[in-house]
């Protein structure tokens, strides 16, 4: 390439990455539920959708088609591992965690093959191992994925706990929130709320691709992050998470069948 080329190629690199950064502090003066208004980041997302969702499953296996060959080049555990994550991704979970087990026998003590076994043995129904190597991967790094671990934590003992009892889990809340019985939500507790959406929306954004409607952990914890956006963003995304709570199943709150339609 011509150093004119290469000029024009910088600019333009750096023209995007301009527009990119201008998007990205651009903000809107939003309702809250309560007609509070707020000031928000046009470029947060607040409705998870599952990480992967819109990537149809052919361009997935075609993926993973490419970190084998990968693999197959660099012999490196990190390509290894990137390929049981496509396993996963794909269905295959069987070979997803034989991958894994063989990298915790090379290399253990690792944060990404804790927390993969951890996720394997979960879509498995083993949740007995899952809740084993997912703490375990909290003990490695409590900080991953925005701390938001021990919501995993907490959904694999409520399903301990049930036993397969699905009106258990549509029952109880997962993690226990009070944001009061009216129609628009209060922290009652105190908490932050901002780092608590952060932590849901991670954790829901992983979970919504292999779980579909209708399931009541997902529905539970979209409730709950529908009452944490209710406090913190505006009305419009508030609805939309709200809207994906009913989606998957939730109605125990009477004023959500109404609010709703």
């Amino acid at each position: 390439m011509s150093p004119l080329n290469c000029k024009k190629l910088l600019s333009i690199v750096l023209f995007f990455i301009s527009v990119q950064s201008c998007q990205c502090c651009i903000n809107e003066y939003r309702v809250l539920i309560d007609g509070t208004s707020v000031l928000v980041d046009v470029g947060t997302n607040t409705l998870p959708s599952g990480r992967f969702s819109r990537i149809g499953k052919s361009l997935l296996l075609q993926k993973l088609h490419n970190a084998d060959s990968v693999y197959r080049l660099t012999g490196k555990l990190e390509d290894y591992s990137d390929m049981g994550v496509l396993l996963v991704y794909t269905g295959q979970y069987v070979k997803a965690k034989q991958i894994f087990q063989e990298i915790e026998h090379k290399s253990p003590g690792l944060y990404q093959t804790a927390a993969n076994l951890g996720t394997t043995y979960e879509l498995l129904g083993q949740n007995d191992s899952a809740l084993y190597w997912i703490k375990k991967a909290v003990e490695i790094n409590p900080t991953s994925h925005h701390s938001s671990e021990w919501i995993h934590i907490k959904i694999l003992q409520a399903k301990l706990k049930a036993k397969d009892n699905q009106k258990y889990l549509w029952e109880h809340s997962i993690l226990s929130l009070d944001f009061g019985e009216d129609k628009i939500p209060v922290n009652k507790t105190n908490r932050d709320l901002h780092n608590l959406r952060k932590q849901l929306y991670a954790q829901l954004n992983e979970r919504m691709y292999f779980i579909k409607p209708k399931d009541p952990i997902v529905a539970h914890l979209l409730f709950d992050l529908g009452n944490i956006c209710a406090l913190t963003t505006d009305v419009q995304n508030t609805l939309q998470v709200y809207q994906e709570a009913k989606h998957y199943g939730y109605t125990q709150n009477s004023w959500i069948k109404e609010f709703l339609i």
